[in-house]
């Protein structure tokens, strides 16, 4: 699909994320310029690039944890800067590459604090505890939905992460390597999820480092390197490109599955 052709049918979906001229990183430090991406309704997107390229820092600004050094991120058409926290998760269900654990929170009892921003209320209701447990078949942890967070596998305790911000019922969705401590089975399951809710209407963006996990659930890829979006494209377009090779400075060997999808795989350096 061409950059016109994209444009095109961005315009008959309504935009859920847009970043402008969005300057990210720490103080004295930038990290990432975004000059524009937008996220439109039911849109799965691929965040790719090498360790410390700034996917992460991006997904952060995104939902505030980190202030924009400059430039603006509107989420639904409201500008994030005016927004509480609270209005923050209304918005956008965001599951981070770690989180420490403190507290023996059931499983349950944590997926269901993702109801929180939604609930007028101190306590849960009907509609919070269906959302929940709604939430963990989703993300495959219904089976240990009361054993204590405490207790978990780092693959488990991705997956109750995974629930909690689905439990939110967000337009948007943001991960930071979601598949990061899962096994092959629950990569896969954790992709089809993806790709479900992105069908259903929900955009969903995914920093991800298994490139070859990409094309499961996304239906675009945007290539970060050199601290700004250096390829915005088709998962095919990305993994395609040259580019790859000089980010991840690597080179890459691209095979076909027998169902038509692009792999690719890193080729070991010549030693001799």
């Amino acid at each position: 699909m061409s950059q016109t052709e994209r444009e095109v049918a961005s315009s008959e979906r309504p935009p859920v994320l847009h970043c402008a001229d969005l300057v990210c990183g720490y103080e004295g430090r930038k990290v990432l310029h975004v000059d524009s991406l937008l996220v439109t309704s039911g849109e799965s997107i691929a965040l790719l690039g090498p360790n410390g390229s700034g996917k992460s820092t991006l997904l952060k600004t995104i939902v505030k944890s980190l202030p924009p050094i400059s430039g603006a991120v509107s989420i639904s058409g409201r500008i994030t800067k005016s927004l509480d926290y609270r209005q923050i998760a209304r918005l956008v269900g965001y599951v981070p590459q770690e989180e420490s654990t403190t507290f023996a929170f059931t499983v349950r009892e944590m997926v269901t604090l993702g109801r929180l921003s939604q609930s007028n209320g101190i306590w849960d209701t009907d509609e919070d505890r269906a959302c929940a447990t709604a939430a963990m078949q989703q993300a495959g942890c219904i089976e240990f939905a009361d054993r204590p967070v405490t207790s978990l596998s780092g693959g488990e305790k991705q997956r109750a992460l995974i629930a909690r911000a689905l439990a939110q019922d967000c337009p948007l969705l943001l991960l930071d390597e979601p598949s990061s401590h899962l096994d092959a089975s629950h990569q896969i399951e954790i992709a089809e999820v993806l790709h479900t809710l992105a069908r259903e209407g929900r955009s969903v963006v995914a920093a991800i480092h298994d490139l070859n996990l990409v094309s499961q659930f996304a239906e675009r890829a945007v290539l970060i390197g050199d601290q700004k979006i250096l390829l915005d494209g088709t998962v095919e377009e990305v993994l395609s490109s040259s580019l790859l090779e000089d980010v991840y400075r690597v080179r890459f060997e691209r095979l076909r599955t027998s169902d038509g999808k692009l792999m690719i795989a890193p080729m070991a350096r010549d030693r001799s």
